[in-house]
């Protein structure tokens, strides 16, 4: 990026109460000073990053000491530094910044990932509208308030820029929801929408790392009155790309003018709590069971069994294709129930990392998947 002399103007005019704002809104901690600056800290995928920022805009190296700490913000972010500029001296609105780890060349991605990626934003701020102005449910209702319906139409979207994945958007804080709406009088209305949607996804996070731990749906359940529902999870689902399988990142940028007061740290999704996600938005409404023939393949995340003698349970990390329609499913963890040999098979399986394969009908419930009637369970020596 060149920066042109109306930048380094731009960072000369900064206060460094807002950079300190920013920071902290961010998830920076100020562990020390140093001189006449003080030391952040700010641990991002088990590193460490430091910056310094200056306590004083009369430092004599205040321009340059700004300018390492934008470069190492835009680092982070992913981010142009203009763009977090914009952020930073952002009076009147707040931002969300979504990163997408497309596959593919560097600077591309398809066109099914983006649509899938836009479409999750209204999806997203439809449920944190409705999260605020309705009763928490596992299923939205069909007809919801005005207000919920209009709120997505009043944000607006940054195009990506430098060959970047990041969607950024803005959602002005003069928004109100039209007359008769259930909402407090403090905050504006747009304001306690997306805190309300930062804390409902960070839950989202948290159901969605304990549930691919259990291989089960009842985290998700567990939380519906913290803000769960079908609608949230199929929102974040869909920043996995069109097969649900990609990691992805949040962080949200809150107008100076309003600080928050509270430290709102980027959320993070790995894959397989977006594949998580995906098994929460297609099942968690099942009224009933849903069988089909399928034919599994994958990885043996787990066993269990009580006695060497008794059956035991592998869950399967992998896909579905069912036998009639062949439409190959997105990935799932599947709870297969084997036997003797079977069973013995699967635990080198596990133990070596080998592919698995079988065939069995195939169960899918409002809190686990199953295979059932398991049959030509089979080691893939070669993947």
């Amino acid at each position: 990026m060149t920066l042109g002399q109306e930048y380094l103007e731009a960072l000369s005019g900064l206060r460094p109460i807002d950079i300190s704002t920013y920071l902290t809104n961010g998830g920076w901690q100020d562990v020390d000073v140093i001189g006449r600056s003080q030391l952040w800290v700010f641990d991002e995928d088990d590193k460490e990053f430091e910056v310094l920022l200056p306590g004083d805009t009369a430092i004599r190296d205040y321009v340059p000491r700004m300018l390492s700490l934008f470069q190492t913000l835009s680092e982070i972010e992913q981010r142009p530094q203009s763009e977090i500029l914009r952020d930073v001296t952002a009076t009147g609105v707040d931002s969300q910044h979504f990163t997408t780890y497309p596959e593919g060349p560097p600077g591309t991605t398809s066109v099914a990932d983006a649509v899938d990626a836009y479409e999750g934003l209204r999806w997203l701020y439809l449920s944190g509208a409705y999260a605020v102005d309705g009763e928490p449910r596992l299923v939205l209702p069909n007809r919801k308030s005005r207000v919920v319906e209009e709120f997505p139409r009043q944000v607006r979207l940054r195009p990506p820029r430098d060959g970047s994945y990041v969607i950024s958007a803005e959602v002005p804080l003069a928004l109100r929801p039209p007359e008769g709406a259930l909402f407090s009088l403090g905050l504006p209305f747009a304001r306690r929408v997306l805190l309300r949607l930062y804390d409902t996804i960070r839950t989202a996070k948290a159901a969605a790392a304990e549930a691919s731990e259990t291989s089960d749906l009842s985290p998700f359940t567990d939380r519906v009155g913290e803000g769960i529902s079908i609608t949230l999870c199929r929102a974040l689902a869909l920043f996995g790309g069109a097969d649900r399988d990609r990691p992805f990142k949040l962080q949200f940028s809150w107008a100076s003018t309003l600080p928050t007061g509270v430290r709102t740290s980027p959320i993070r999704f790995s894959e397989p709590e977006v594949a998580m996600l995906t098994q929460a938005e297609e099942d968690l409404g099942q009224q009933r069971h849903e069988e089909e023939w399928a034919h599994v393949t994958g990885t043996i995340f787990k066993l269990e069994r009580a006695t060497p003698e008794a059956f035991g349970w592998a869950v399967i990390d992998g896909v579905a294709t069912v036998l009639k329609s062949e439409r190959r499913g997105r990935r799932r963890r599947i709870w297969v129930s084997l036997h003797g040999d079977d069973y013995s098979a699967a635990t080198r399986a596990h133990d070596f990392g080998l592919r698995v394969s079988m065939r069995g009908l195939l169960v899918r419930t409002a809190s686990r998947t199953q295979l059932e009637e398991v049959g030509n369970f089979r080691v893939l020596e070669h993947g």
